[in-house]
């Protein structure tokens, strides 16, 4: 992708400091659920930016590679809502409830908002949201 690789030492270094903190008890796990929430954000929100500024990729990205980065940032933020409801003392069940009800509305927001312009079907983006919102109810069953 003609990208320089240097700029992603440090976020490597940041991120294997904290998770050395967390798992010697130094650093609490609210910090890993917000690193995700926030990283995860920033890459759903910002997909161009994304490419542009963070992996500084000079060769052009399709469409449909920016939606699938943008998912992936969903997929951060997801885990990031399970691990926030394990902080909040939430039971498993209900941490899993949660994250499938975020990615139901992912799924949503990109059924009605990108599929169309990358050339696809509503459909799949429907069904995913309901098998997820189906997961996330058996989940509290």
């Amino acid at each position: 992708l003609s990208r320089p690789l240097g700029n992603q030492i440090p976020g490597v270094v940041l991120l294997s400091i904290l998770g050395k903190l967390t798992l010697g008890g130094r650093v609490g796990p609210r910090w890993a659920a917000g690193v995700y929430l926030l990283l995860g954000g920033l890459i759903w929100a910002a997909p161009t930016s994304t490419i542009q500024d963070v992996y500084e990729i000079q060769k052009p990205v399709s469409d449909v590679g920016r939606s699938m980065l943008s998912l992936s940032g969903g997929a951060l933020v997801s885990t990031g809502v399970f691990l926030a409801g394990l902080v909040r003392g939430l039971a498993l069940p209900q941490c899993l409830a949660l994250t499938f009800a975020t990615d139901a509305a992912l799924a949503l927001k990109w059924a009605l908002l990108e599929v169309s312009s990358l050339g696809g079907a509503k459909v799949g983006g429907f069904l995913w949201a309901i098998s997820s919102l189906a997961v996330a109810a058996l989940s509290l069953a």
